[in-house]
């Protein structure tokens, strides 16, 4: 039960680690193309 609610929990954190890489990696892409466009 325990392992479960672990593995829950490092699933939890692998998500928020993941949208936090893709907003992240958006903006700078957002930012580059902004540069261009100048």
């Amino acid at each position: 039960m325990t392992e479960r609610v672990t593995v829950g929990l490092q699933l939890q954190a692998l998500k928020k680690n993941w949208l936090f890489y893709i907003l992240y990696n958006q903006d700078s892409l957002s930012n580059r193309i902004l540069h261009l466009a100048r």
